[in-house]
C-alpha cells in the first residue's frame, strides 16, 4: 500500500496537467485522476514495465477521459436527434485519432459498444411502458449504435485529414 501510496504522491499533478490539457476543466480533471488511480490500483498485476509508471498512467488517463466523453455524447439527452449528440461523436472521434493514432479504431467500437448497452438497458426498462417486441429491443439499439459508431469515424477520418494537413503544412 506504501508503494501505490507514493505513485500517487509522485504523479497527480503529472496526470492532473495531462488531464486539463485534455478536458480544460479543473473539477472534471480532479474526477479523472481519481478514476485513474483507482484504475490503477486495479490494474497493477498488469503493468508490464515495458512503459514508465507516467506513460501507463497517462494512457490509463486517456482512457477514462474518451470513456467519459462517450457517455456524455451518448448519455446526454433522452433523445437521439439532439444535435449535440450529433456533433459530440464527430468532436470524440476527432479527439480519438489524436490520441490513439493507429490504434483509433478502439474508439468507435467502444461507441458501438456503449450506445448499444446504453439503449438496450433503455429500451429494457421502458418496455413495460410501451410493449416492445425481443426483436425490437435488439435491432433499435444497434441502429442508433451504428449512427453513432458512424459519426464517430467521420470524426477520426476528420482528425486524419487534418493531421495529414498540419504535416505537410509544416515541411
Amino acid at each position: 500500500m506504501l508503494i501505490i501510496k507514493k505513485i500517487y504522491e509522485e504523479y497527480k499533478k503529472d496526470v492532473f496537467v495531462y488531464l486539463m490539457s485534455l478536458t480544460n476543466d479543473a473539477c472534471l480533471s480532479e474526477d479523472l485522476v481519481s478514476e485513474t488511480f483507482l484504475s490503477a490500483i486495479k490494474s497493477i498485476y498488469r503493468f508490464k514495465g515495458e512503459s514508465s509508471i507516467k506513460t501507463w498512467l497517462f494512457s490509463i488517463a486517456r482512457n477514462k477521459m474518451i470513456i467519459l466523453g462517450s457517455f456524455i455524447g451518448v448519455g446526454i439527452s433522452e433523445s437521439e436527434w439532439m444535435f449535440y449528440n450529433v456533433i459530440i461523436m464527430p468532436i470524440v472521434g476527432g479527439i480519438g485519432y489524436f490520441i490513439f493514432r493507429k490504434k483509433s479504431y478502439i474508439v468507435p467500437i467502444s461507441i458501438f459498444i456503449l450506445t448499444y448497452v446504453w439503449d438496450f438497458i433503455k429500451d429494457i426498462i421502458e418496455r413495460q411502458t410501451n410493449q416492445m417486441s425481443w426483436k425490437e429491443m435488439l435491432i433499435v439499439p444497434a441502429v442508433w449504435a451504428n449512427r453513432y459508431t458512424g459519426l464517430c469515424v467521420l470524426g477520426i477520418l476528420i482528425g486524419f485529414l487534418l493531421y495529414i494537413a498540419f504535416k505537410k503544412e509544416s515541411k
